[in-house]
């Protein structure tokens, strides 16, 4: 329908003249208004510019027009130009609204702060802005935490910070259950000015759950409220001691330290008795940094009438080594707790008090625990012992695992009857690995070590004098690359050998390599029938293994000019999750016990090595099965705390995905994909996650969000959805690294991107907007995730690696920009 078409009216011609400022003089000028104002057919969206004109007499005129009318009439008139692009107009329209509403005018403010018309809004914010009043403190908390977008929370929440007024603390409360982290930020940084012990719930429980950011701030703000407050916040704290975040932990030990060791102990066994695994090992920890005091409250607690309690309070009781401990952890000796009879034999061990080796020695005769009381006279190492062990070993003539525990007991004695009896050993043992055994102590002992592993566990090298040795043999290249640290070692023929140091490949000081030369290299490489099986494949890989000088993972292969070789070096030892520098808030996955935990990355990053140190920690610290399928097999890992088999394709099994299949009949706990090769390898690792295995496995992707996006892929697409259903219910955790050159120059570090498998990441795995995932991963720092962008920020500003190293590896590379111009205008 039309909108019907105003009347023309002779004032029309009046606002004309005016809007056109068709006079010559003042005085033509006010005779136009009088005119005007005489009229008496006008409304107020006729008039309403007048009232924002930037002449004075023609802003009033409007502006006594406008009284004529409804207060909303007029003040709706005025609305649309509180949305101008200019200051000046947007001001002038909002005086005339104070001087339309007279002293109602601050009520009239509490509407326009939740009107419609986000311009309205803004105006309001900005007119408080100018002439802050407390009085509108309650309307901000509104603006805050209503659907208002983030710009009209910010401005409203930074219009509560300029009030000078203590009533600004409910505010900065209701603001920190904002979904915007810079408003919680903020909220923290504003209570902190105004301390009071009602803020110390809400700001523990911040925290625990929320950004690194806010966490940090919330800390800052913690602090000298709890040091200064009359309340015992115990049970709210000590469940910080098991935070992921460092701070947030020291925070919480340093206000439990000033309380009494036995009201600690009390809370602690209430908070953490029904709580398990990495949580609670890091608040035993956090017990440990409080010191020996607070422990040692926990061994009275160790049989009271709660079983969890009294549970929790032995775990910790035989981490005491102290002489207080020794009656309890005898007494634990007999009780029927494998693992507690385990821990307390080790504690006793430790202890070294004489009055409780018959106690061990008797733990010898009991067939579940005789491997640990094994292990623990071990660990003391007293001859006293030596009769006990002996006439142990005698009596397991069946029990080959004790025989080899003993042994080791045996080679930690410093006794002259140690020598003969691994001889008599070696001589009337009927089972070989025993004999070997004993046979591989007795040359130890002797002075003549060897290690089968070829791990060469301590040795150092010295770098190659090329002038001297113009023609070195493959020992010297390996021996030489072990020196100067590199990773790879590069043979071709026809060209110049190369070692790759810190991530530069570089030439060494020798000729081109000649087809003679390239043979007597591969000549210690290729036994076994390796140089068979190159000849019909044309390539091969395995791992290399030389006593003195360790493992390599090797590659021979043909190119144009004949036969090449790349030999990378495996460490000595498998490093672990600290020493890599893997978040503390993913230690945690090793304690699940099932799904689907992803470490990818391109080519040489060090996806192996973090998954070596994922196998390893679980190895320490769970019972179970650990099965690994390699190819080939690098590092070696030795069964500690949990059994360990590793399986090298196509040695041990033709494929992936065939050793995948046969390992679901072999009552794994753990498994370990290598990587993730084709489509029926991806299928059974998920299946493997879903029906109760931790399934741990690489995959050559860049960042986290297209792995999800890869193993999806990988499917046909009628299978897409299931898959998606899938992946959302089994994945843990995907750990996306790079590997960077440090700014100091010795080595490299690595930065990881992480994300982990939270609701709202399962639901859009499962709504196929794995484009969203990043999002997910930026606001979902509390979680444990994080960006590569952001673990490359940190590492700048730690003063890790250059500016331009973090450049370079960006994917939005403007939050780069302004510290590279600052490192390359300083220098």
């Amino acid at each position: 329908m039309w909108t019907p078409k105003r009347k023309a009216s002779p004032s029309d011609a009046l606002l004309g003249k005016i809007r056109a400022r068709a006079w010559k003089t003042e005085a033509e000028r006010d005779e136009l208004l009088k005119a005007l104002g005489a009229a008496g057919e006008l409304e107020a969206e006729d008039v309403a510019w007048m009232a924002v004109e930037s002449d004075a007499a023609v802003r009033q005129a409007g502006l006594a027009l406008l009284k004529r009318q409804q207060y909303e009439a007029s003040s709706a008139a005025i609305f649309p130009f509180l949305a101008s692009k200019t200051e000046a107009v947007r001001r002038l329209a909002m005086q005339a609204l104070e001087q339309l509403a007279g002293g109602g005018f601050l009520e009239k403010l509490q509407g326009f702060l939740t009107h419609a018309d986000p311009a309205v809004v803004h105006a309001a914010l900005d007119h408080l802005r100018r002439n802050p009043n407390e009085r509108a403190l309650p309307w901000l908390a509104r603006a805050i935490s209503s659907a208002h977008s983030p710009a009209i929370r910010r401005k409203a929440f930074a219009i509560v910070e300029t009030t000078p007024s203590t009533r600004v603390a409910p505010v900065a409360l209701a603001a920190l259950e904002s979904d915007d982290e810079e408003l919680r930020f903020r909220a923290v940084q504003l209570l902190s000015k105004f301390p009071e012990d009602s803020q110390i719930p809400v700001l523990l429980r911040h925290c625990r759950n929320d950004s690194t950011r806010v966490q940090d701030a919330a800390i800052a703000a913690l602090s000298p409220v709890l040091a200064a407050s009359k309340g015992t916040w115990t049970d709210e704290l000590l469940p910080l001691l098991a935070d992921t975040n460092p701070k947030v932990r020291q925070l919480a030990s340093r206000i439990v330290a000033t309380q009494p060791p036995a009201r600690i102990a009390d809370a602690f066994l209430r908070t953490f008795k029904t709580t398990f695994g990495p949580v609670r090992d890091r608040a035993i920890e956090g017990l440990r940094e409080l010191g020996p005091e607070f422990l040692r409250a926990f061994l009275e607690r160790d049989h009271g009438g709660d079983p969890a309690q009294a549970a929790l309070a032995a775990s910790i009781a035989v981490t005491i080594r102290s002489a207080e401990a020794v009656p309890h952890c005898v007494r634990f000796l007999t009780g029927d707790d494998w693992w507690l009879r385990d821990r307390a034999a080790l504690a006793l061990a430790e202890i070294r008090d004489e009055s409780t080796l018959p106690h061990l020695l008797q733990m010898l005769k009991d067939p579940e625990s005789n491997l640990s009381a094994a292990a623990a006279l071990g660990v003391w190492g007293t001859p006293k012992a030596l009769p006990g062990l002996l006439e142990a070993y005698k009596q397991a003539d069946t029990l080959k695992d004790l025989r080899l525990e003993i042994l080791d007991a045996f080679a930690r004695m410093e006794d002259p009857r140690i020598g003969p009896l691994l001889q008599k050993i070696v001589q009337v043992d009927p089972d070989p690995l025993v004999k070997e055994k004993a046979s591989s102590l007795l040359r130890e002992r002797a002075g003549q070590a060897i290690d089968t592993s070829g791990s060469a566990v301590g040795r150092t090298f010295q770098p190659l004098d090329f002038a001297a040795t113009p023609e070195p043999s493959l020992s010297d290249l390996l021996r030489h690359a072990r020196a100067v640290g590199a990773s790879d070692l590069h043979l071709a023929t026809g060209t110049v050998p190369q070692m790759r140091v810190y991530g530069k490949l570089g030439p060494l000081p020798l000729p081109e390599t000649s087809p003679e030369r390239m043979a007597a290299w591969l000549e210690p490489l290729l036994t076994g029938g390796r140089e068979a099986e190159l000849e019909a494949r044309r390539q091969i890989d395995f791992c290399h293994k030389d006593a003195e000088l360790g493992r390599f993972r090797t590659n021979v292969f043909f190119q144009r000019k004949g036969p090449s070789a790349v030999l990378r070096l495996v460490p000595y030892e498998i490093p672990n999750l600290r020493d890599l520098g893997v978040p503390e808030s993913l230690w945690e996955v090793t304690g699940y016990s099932q799904g689907l935990i992803l470490v990818t990355g391109p080519a040489s990053c060090g996806k192996t090595t973090t998954l070596a140190a994922f196998v390893d920690r679980i190895n320490e610290t769970q019972a179970g099965h650990i099965l690994t399928v390699e190819d080939p097999i690098e590092y070696v890992h030795t069964s500690k705390e949990a059994l360990v088999n590793q399986r090298e394709v196509p040695a041990h099994s033709r494929s992936f995905a065939r050793a995948l299949r046969q390992s679901l009949r072999e009552d794994p706990d753990v498994i370990l994909v290598g990587e993730m090769r084709d489509l029926e390898t991806i299928a059974l690792a998920i299946t493997a996650a879903e029906t109760g295995h931790l399934v741990l496995a690489t995959l050559h992707t860049t960042t986290a969000s297209s792995t999800v996006d890869r193993i999806i892929n990988a499917f046909p697409a009628d299978q897409q959805g299931q898959i998606r259903m899938m992946v959302a219910d089994s994945l843990k955790a995907v750990v996306s690294q790079t590997l960077l050159p440090r700014r100091d120059g010795r080595g490299r570090v690595a930065a990881f991107e992480i994300l982990r498998n939270t609701p709202n990441v399962a639901g859009l795995i499962r709504d196929s907007k794995s484009f969203q995932l990043p999002t997910a991963m930026q606001t979902g720092s509390a979680a444990g995730m994080m960006l590569m962008d952001s673990a490359l920020l940190q590492l700048v500003q730690d003063g890790t690696i250059e500016p331009r190293v973090a450049y370079e590896r960006a994917q939005r590379k403007e939050a780069f920009e302004a510290l590279l111009t600052a490192e390359e205008t300083a220098s």
